[in-house]
């Protein structure tokens, strides 16, 4: 009985070896080609990360100031916006580049959140 065991053992030995020598080979002559992903496939866009979004610094500007430069240029008077519509700019909003009061402020997208001072851009 214990000369089968080593005779076995022996041979797992040698079968051991053999697949070693198999391994080295494999890895020394056989190129092992790496996969080509396609980045614009769906599957693999959710692996992809957006560009970081470019914050912009605002000069601080008086719009007393703006509103008097409208005035000589123009000879007359920067009118208020009219709040038509279902949402209408709250009181305590200011621009926040001019400092502007909610009169001058224009709800640009109807109630979603993009407003807009045409007292900066005069």
């Amino acid at each position: 009985m214990s000369s089968i065991i080593s005779m076995l053992v022996t041979y797992n030995q040698v079968l051991l070896s053999q697949i070693k020598q198999l391994l080295i080979f494999i890895a020394k002559n056989i190129p092992l080609k790496v996969p080509k992903y396609d980045m614009t496939s769906p599957k693999y866009k959710k692996l992809t990360v957006d560009k970081l979004p470019i914050i912009k610094t605002f000069k601080k500007l008086d719009y007393k100031q703006l509103l008097d430069e409208y005035k000589t240029t123009h000879g007359k008077d920067k009118k208020t916006v009219n709040s038509r519509g279902k949402h209408p700019i709250s009181p305590d909003t200011l621009c926040p580049q001019c400092g502007s009061p909610h009169t001058y402020i224009y709800d640009n997208a109807g109630g979603r959140g993009h407003l807009w001072c045409p007292v900066t851009l005069s």
